[in-house]
């Protein structure tokens, strides 16, 4: 994974924040079943479609392969988990 500048993060964060905003909800409504049949591993997959599309709409932010982006993505996972569990009214 890279990232150019301090910037370039901050539009990272952004964008992935916008888009999960908008089509998280949407995805998992679509792929309920997927969800259930793998005890909720699916979201995983989810969170990497969408750094996928953050890699695709900016320039200077690339990773490198799909398992780069599925480890990243179960990061994202599980750091949005603790912060549920911490902060339950967000």
């Amino acid at each position: 994974m890279r990232i150019e500048s301090l910037r370039t993060a901050i539009a990272v964060a952004a964008v992935y924040g916008i888009l999960k905003f908008v089509f998280y909800w949407v995805l998992v409504f679509i792929s309920l079943p997927f969800i259930f049949v793998t005890l909720g591993l699916f979201l995983i997959v989810i969170n990497a479609f969408l750094l996928f599309v953050t890699d695709k709409l900016i320039q200077d932010f690339e990773i490198d392969g799909c398992l780069t982006t599925i480890i990243v993505s179960v990061v994202i996972s599980l750091c949005d988990m603790v912060f549920r569990w911490i902060f339950p009214g967000i």
